[in-house]
Parts: C-alpha cells; sequence; structure tokens
C-alpha cells in the first residue's frame, strides 16, 4: 500500500508492527508538502528525505516517495485547466510551481 503522505513516526510505528508479525501489508510512505501551498524544500525537509530513504528501505516498510501538490482540485476549481471551467468562466486554475521551480525542486532530490 501508498500511503500518500507521511512521516519518520509514522514509518517507526509501521516497523514495529512489522517486527511484531503484525504488520500484514507492505507499506511505501510518501513525504508531502503543504496542500496548495508554494512550497521551497528546505535543507531540514532534504535531509529528513534522505535520513527516511535510507532507513526505511526493506520489503515491507519503505520511503523514498516525495508528493508533490503542484495545482489544486477540481472541486473548487483550482485545478489548473487548459480551458476554462465551464461554470466558472474565464477560471482555468493555476500552478503552484513554474516547470523551472518542478525542475529543480526534482533535481534536489536526485
Amino acid at each position: 500500500m501508498v500511503n500518500a503522505t507521511g512521516d519518520i513516526p509514522e514509518m517507526e510505528t509501521y516497523e514495529k508492527l512489522h517486527q511484531r508479525g503484525e504488520l500484514t501489508v507492505r507499506m511505501t510512505t510518501a513525504f508531502a508538502e503543504d496542500v496548495g501551498v508554494r512550497h521551497t524544500l528546505s535543507e531540514e525537509e532534504l535531509a529528513d528525505f534522505e535520513v527516511a530513504r535510507q532507513r526505511f528501505q526493506g520489503n515491507w516498510v519503505r520511503a523514498g516517495i516525495v508528493k508533490f501538490f503542484a495545482d489544486g482540485v477540481i472541486e473548487t476549481h483550482s485545478a489548473a485547466m487548459l480551458e476554462p471551467y465551464a461554470v466558472t468562466p474565464g477560471m482555468k486554475g493555476e500552478t503552484l510551481y513554474t516547470p523551472e521551480e518542478l525542475k529543480q525542486d526534482f533535481l534536489e532530490l536526485g
């Protein structure tokens, strides 16, 4: 199972459950940025991601995914669209990052 947003304490819980034989599904946990907020990865966040990636790389508990929110959601008409929303003429939503900013964050994580 992929947990879309999690952290190291959560992965530690999965690891303890696995050690006790109580974890019944394989868990891959993704770190996520703040929803709907333009965000630059800090040095601390990058360090936390790397610690988790190095520490949790087993078959049952694994880290190594970072989830980015590039835009909003359809329901609030904040998802970036090629054409305006039918019920809100002129509104196409917006991306939270430029392509260059996303590329830089991906390179930082590589």
